[in-house]
């Protein structure tokens, strides 16, 4: 049994404050998720908004997948390598700010295309101006994760994955699902996170919609969740997670495009639950008690945690 995600990317616009648009706007856009759930009937929801592109952490993720250090695996394994480089627009243009996660907790035929449409159209009307690029991308996971949506988790690295050259979506994906995903899992101590989710896209929604929308979609997205930002920060110096890492990349360079899969560190903020399909822990966050009422919502700011800020970063 599978779950539905709809997967929203977005570029902020180049006229946009970096801090009002993961404050005031990012808040705004919560507040209007929150309106449409009662016809879209999603079950949570959640954002995930960038860190700085010099945190630390983030240098380091990209740096363990350089092209040189992919290029070398890529020979090592004899593989074909990724030749032709993504233009300089198009990699910066996929260097997304900000995330937004819809979840329901129901198979992708189950989906109201008509809501959905609407939904959508709202949702852009309310990033236009705000935002120079998007894409969207409706998903499917497997139904046990939904227990626990990142409800314990306040960073998140996310991988919106393309297949290396020479490989087709459909054996990307089968390997990706099947023999990676369970080799990740098996690394969870040493890399240190508490949640990995694999996203498979059904259908990119935003294909054709106009010039924010990317005509290469994903085809899929892995999601590590961890508790605290500190946890990723100690992981770039322990010797253990850095051989692991190691070994990730190496794996990955057999099915992916380390090129043009984006790569987004983040905080996650303005989480929505609601009782009629997700399952909180008591004690977590103040709860609603009333039925079809989100069980949370919690400002970036109240998620922080000021030791998970380096002095001197900025966004």
């Amino acid at each position: 049994m599978t779950e539905t995600v709809l997967l929203l990317c977005h570029r902020r616009a180049h006229d946009q404050d970096v801090d009002i648009f993961f404050s005031a706007w990012a808040a705004s856009r919560a507040e209007l998720v929150r309106s449409l759930q009662h016809r879209s009937g999603y079950a949570s929801y959640f954002q995930v908004q960038r860190v700085s592109r010099l945190h630390p952490v983030y240098v380091a993720l990209r740096l363990s997948r350089h092209p040189l250090i992919t290029a070398c695996i890529s020979a090592l394994k004899s593989l074909r390598p990724a030749m032709r480089r993504p233009s300089p627009s198009a990699s910066d243009e996929e260097r997304w700010d900000l995330l937004e996660f819809f979840v329901w907790h129901h198979d992708p035929g189950r989906v109201d295309h008509g809501e959905l449409e609407d939904m959508l159209a709202r949702l852009q009307s309310h990033a236009d101006g705000r935002v120079r690029r998007s894409q969207q991308v409706l998903a499917a996971r497997p139904a046990w994760f939904g227990a626990r949506p990142m409800a314990d988790c306040a960073a998140v690295v996310t991988f919106c994955l393309r297949p290396r050259p020479g490989l087709g979506v459909a054996d990307m994906l089968d390997y990706w699902l099947r023999s990676h995903g369970p080799f990740v899992n098996g690394m969870r101590k040493a890399i240190g996170f508490a949640r990995y989710e694999q996203i498979t896209a059904i259908r990119d929604t935003s294909a054709g919609s106009g010039p924010r929308a990317s005509s290469d979609p994903f085809a899929g997205a892995a999601v590590l969740g961890y508790r605290r930002m500190r946890d990723l920060a100690v992981g770039t110096v322990r010797p253990a997670t850095i051989i692991a890492n190691l070994k990730l990349v190496w794996d990955e360079s057999g099915f992916m495009n380390h090129r043009r899969s984006a790569l987004v560190l983040g905080r996650v903020a303005n989480r929505l639950a609601f009782t009629a399909g997700v399952r909180s822990d008591p004690g977590e966050l103040p709860l609603s008690k009333v039925p079809g009422e989100p069980l949370e919502i919690a400002s970036r700011a109240a998620l922080r945690n000021p030791a998970d800020h380096p002095s001197g970063a900025s966004m």
